[in-house]
């Protein structure tokens, strides 16, 4: 009750899905939505991450006083340097990284057609980049691979909880 989400889906280049919104129906459609072929760069660039989380928050100026939660799910396969991007984070007060490692061994990528599979390109997973960009912004990291839903949605929740106890507002997502 009272949050608000935003979503923001990436490859190579990153882009505003969903502007922050109460409509938390709305994320629900565009997820369901989302496809390879809506970037055409493969790879994660944090750079680009990093820009686009910029332009969301700033877009966001009317909740100055929320504590913001983001929730980066990926195989943690950065390439580049997530620094810029860690530091983005965890200069603002305001603002915690949850990161969810996706994947749990290296794996072909589909084509951006859902096609098949691209030849020569694989993801492989780096839990220790993404525990790393979370402990260095005050958050936690998780691996999907290795927890049911219903421990993580308990986890969660719990962590939400324990900012509303230390008096801050309820979280943005």
């Amino acid at each position: 009750a009272g949050s608000s989400a935003g979503l923001i889906y990436f490859a190579k280049d990153a882009q505003i899905g969903i502007p922050m919104t109460p409509d938390l129906s709305s994320i629900q459609v565009f997820l369901d939505s989302i496809t390879p072929r809506m970037t055409n760069k493969p790879g994660t660039s944090s750079r680009d991450i990093h820009h686009v989380l910029e332009d969301l928050l700033k877009m966001d100026s009317g909740t100055a006083r929320k504590q913001k939660l983001i929730l980066l799910f990926s195989d943690g396969e950065f390439q580049d340097d997530p620094s810029a991007l860690v530091r983005l984070i965890a200069s603002r007060p305001d603002t915690t990284l949850m990161t969810f490692l996706c994947g749990s061994k290296k794996s072909p990528v589909p084509e951006y057609t859902l096609s098949g599979l691209h030849a020569g390109a694989f993801s492989t997973p780096d839990q220790k980049s993404l525990q790393a960009a979370a402990g260095s912004a005050n958050g936690a990291s998780f691996d999907l691979s290795r927890t049911t839903s219903i421990a993580l949605e308990k986890d969660l929740l719990a962590r939400a909880h324990d900012i509303e106890i230390q008096g801050k507002p309820t979280p943005y997502y």
